[in-house]
């Protein structure tokens, strides 16, 4: 088919490519906000984390809350205008980063993890990570075809940071499998009516598409983006799942009894307790054992005058 179009219809070959719908996506947008114009998190959030990808006159970030299972909710989009060699944007950035975040259970939630990206203003971005670490991290996309979704480098390098590898392609791939979910739940991805998510996101987010290329005779999927344009919406979820799974591989959060401990305080009903012939009891004290002692040992006199003389 490539032959054929480039040769007789002397057209450029284009190779079939799967396309998420902008518009249905958009759709799914759902309201989880509070009196005060500002995000609330839903009650199955138990942890928050932050990707921040920076250009040549700004810095964006997302905040994006996340449950059981993968399940995860945008909370926020935030724009920080200015050139990120100027130390007043990085400022800002650590005013987002220490952001009190209202629960809807009650109490207030702050982000656990963030991830930045180094491709542009390296150092800048290394010397930022550097006295905030783990707590933010540098990533680094990988050209690697399949490679892994996350990769840390085992030492650090030259400014005294451990660089984390993200498989791009492996974090895409997981994005547009998600996307395709119709029902909440596992791996379901949930976005607020407002806070950022605007058409220019939705349109970033879904910018990219997938297609299927052979290389020396055998298929090979890849992602591209059509000239004109804009992908870093894409690009910062793709970093936050690199922080979730920073997070959890560096603290391994039993998830399942932090969601427990939430749905206590949520007014939830406890457990009813097992019946009284299953409950443990405690044993029964027992009469102290007296050590044996052995019996005194009464020395044997020897009379003196002989045989006779021992009778009175």
């Amino acid at each position: 088919m490539m032959a054929w179009t480039n040769t007789f219809l002397a057209e450029s070959y284009e190779p079939p490519s799967e396309k998420i719908d902008t518009a249905a996506i958009k759709e799914r947008a759902e309201s989880y906000g509070g009196e005060d114009a500002r995000p609330v998190l839903p009650r199955y959030v138990l942890q928050l984390t932050a990707a921040v990808d920076v250009q040549g006159d700004r810095l964006e970030c997302e905040v994006v809350g996340w449950g059981l299972k993968d399940e995860c909710w945008g909370v926020e989009f935030r724009r920080i205008p200015g050139d990120p060699t100027r130390d007043e944007v990085w400022a800002q950035l650590d005013d987002i980063l220490a952001t009190d975040y209202a629960h809807e259970i009650g109490g207030v939630m702050r982000i656990s993890r963030t991830a930045i990206d180094i491709g542009y203003r390296t150092d800048r971005v290394f010397n930022y990570v550097k006295t905030r670490q783990p707590r933010v991290i540098a990533i680094k996309g990988s050209a690697v075809i399949g490679a892994a979704p996350l990769q840390i480098q085992p030492k650090q390098n030259k400014y005294g940071v451990r660089l984390y590898m993200v498989g791009t392609g492996t974090q895409k791939d997981a994005i547009y499998s998600r996307l395709q979910l119709k029902e909440h739940g596992p791996r379901y991805m949930h976005w607020p009516a407002g806070f950022g998510y605007d058409n220019a996101y939705f349109e970033q987010l879904t910018a990219e598409q997938r297609r299927t290329i052979f290389h020396n005779g055998f298929p090979r999927s890849e992602w591209f983006l059509p000239n004109g344009k804009r992908n870093e919406a894409l690009d910062l979820r793709v970093y936050n799942l690199a922080a979730w799974d920073a997070h959890k591989y560096h603290t391994r959060p039993n998830l399942e009894k932090l969601s427990a401990d939430m749905a206590e305080k949520n007014s939830a009903p406890k457990p009813a307790e097992p019946p009284k012939e299953y409950q443990l009891k405690a044993p029964e004290p027992q009469p102290e054992i007296q050590a044996h002692k052995p019996a005194p040992v009464i020395p044997r006199v020897r009379r003196g005058g002989g045989f006779v003389g021992g009778w009175k």
